[in-house]
Parts: structure tokens; C-alpha cells; sequence
């Protein structure tokens, strides 16, 4: 997941005889990238069916160089962007699935 921070300082045009600002705020915009890992199953062109932990969904492939069948992704609005390892994507699911079931009120099946 990627986060861009944007600060700004807005300050009025009022000002005190020394020049000083009256009015001084700082506004904080946060904006999200959310990623979300799914492997491909299917290849058909530029579009891929990918497996969502169950659920599957086309996504497009364009940004991927040479995709293959099996490879797991990040996946951002439609769009594969990143290629995981497939050790490093079956961990990020274990710890996903842990966070799901605790969410759920379960107990992890890996704790």
C-alpha cells in the first residue's frame, strides 16, 4: 500500500503591523493507493481472469511485461501494477487471513 501526504500551509492575507500572519492552519491531505494481491489464472490478450483468495475478476495486464499463468499481483483498480514473489505473496496472505479471522472474532488457524 502506498500513501502520498500533501501539506499545506494557508495563510490569510491579514497581517499585523509587524508583518506577522494573523491566520496560520495547516491542512493535511491523505491519499491512498490500495493494492490488493491476487494471482492469474487465465491470460486472454491484455486481460487476465485473477484469482482473489476465491473470488476471481478480469484485470488488465498492460502495465506487466510478460505475465504469465500462476504469477501472483498487486492489483489497483483493475490493473495488475507489480509483480510478488510467490514466497513473499503466500506470506502477505497468511497474514491477511490471520487478520481476517481475528476481525471475525476468530482465532487464527496459524497462531
Amino acid at each position: 500500500m502506498e500513501m502520498y501526504f500533501n501539506v499545506q500551509r494557508n495563510m490569510s492575507e491579514e497581517r499585523r503591523k509587524d508583518g506577522v500572519f494573523l491566520n496560520l492552519s495547516t491542512e493535511i491531505d491523505v491519499n491512498m493507493c490500495l493494492a490488493v494481491l491476487a494471482q492469474l489464472k487465465e491470460i486472454k490478450g491484455d486481460v487476465a481472469v485473477a484469482d482473489f483468495d476465491g473470488l476471481t475478476q478480469e484485470i488488465r495486464i498492460d502495465l506487466i511485461e510478460e505475465p504469465k499463468v500462476g504469477e501472483w499481483m498487486l492489483i489497483h483498480t483493475g490493473f495488475a501494477i507489480q509483480r510478488v514473489d510467490e514466497k513473499e505473496a503466500l506470506e502477505m496472505k497468511k497474514i491477511l487471513d490471520e487478520i481476517a479471522a481475528i476481525n471475525a472474532g476468530e482465532e487464527p488457524q496459524n497462531a
